[in-house]
Formats: C-alpha cells, sequence, structure tokens
C-alpha cells in the first residue's frame, strides 16, 4: 500500500508539472516534435535528451523536471549530462 501511494503521488506531480508547463491547460497539447521510434531504434538511441514520464521510449531520458521526474527514471538535465558513449538523440 506505501508503494502505491508513493507511485500515486509521485505520478500526480510529474502530472501537474507538465500541466503547468505547458500553460495549466490540458487541451494544450504536448510540446515535443519527437522523432518515430523507427528512429530511435536505427541510430541505436540509447538515452534521450529532452523527454518526460509521459513521452520517454527510452528508460534512460533528460527532463525538464529532474525533481518530480527523477521516480520514473529521469537523470536531470540534459545540458548537465555527461553520456559515457551512444547515440543521444
Amino acid at each position: 500500500a506505501a508503494e502505491l501511494a508513493a507511485f500515486a503521488t509521485a505520478a500526480f506531480c510529474a502530472a501537474c508539472r507538465v500541466l503547468s508547463l505547458q500553460g495549466g491547460d490540458e487541451r494544450a497539447g504536448g510540446m515535443q516534435a519527437a522523432c518515430p521510434q523507427a528512429v530511435f531504434t536505427a541510430l541505436g538511441v540509447q538515452s534521450e535528451a529532452f523527454a518526460s514520464p509521459f513521452n520517454a521510449i527510452s528508460p534512460s531520458f533528460c527532463s525538464a523536471s529532474a525533481d518530480v521526474d527523477a521516480p520514473f527514471g529521469s537523470c536531470g538535465s540534459f545540458f548537465a549530462l555527461e553520456p559515457p558513449a551512444g547515440a543521444v538523440l
């Protein structure tokens, strides 16, 4: 029960952050121009440069809201990322 409550709290915080970043209106839509998954696969992408828990394809991603996205795998800001190797899209 505690794990479910922690997940629900984290999901609520991430959803609220995304909603506030897009102007507070759920009809505002996405703010990304993402490549199709086939592009990620063809390039061998191992981490995404700009994503959120709601649109990430890779298990490793950077996000603008690392404080609330960290429970879902965010590595923090892309601008602070030092990837060891591989394609980051």
